[in-house]
């Protein structure tokens, strides 16, 4: 796909900043995750109608389970909740 690419050096700015700001993680240790997983950005995504369009940040820790997805909303990095986490807090059904 031609829209897909690593992270370029503001993006990878926006998630230090996630990372230490919203999750109180140390700068050290979060650039070390940085440096250590995989990082890709999807250019111009379009989901299904009505929904979202932009920018979104794909990050995949190690196993394949684990990982997630942020977005840029009022031109700031949000993390996206998994469908399971949303069915657990009663915001989807099954």
């Amino acid at each position: 796909m031609e829209n897909v690419r690593e992270i370029n050096d503001d993006e990878r700015k926006d998630l230090l900043e996630y990372y230490t700001e919203e999750l109180g993680r140390n700068k050290e240790g979060t650039e070390a995750l940085l440096d250590s997983y995989i990082f890709v950005t999807i250019e111009g995504y379009m989901s299904d109608c009505p929904g979202y369009t932009g920018k979104v940040i794909f990050a995949l820790y190690g196993q394949p389970h684990l990982h997630e997805v942020f977005i840029y909303e009022d031109e700031k990095l949000k993390r996206q909740k998994s469908e399971r986490e949303l069915i657990l807090e009663g915001k989807l059904e099954e």
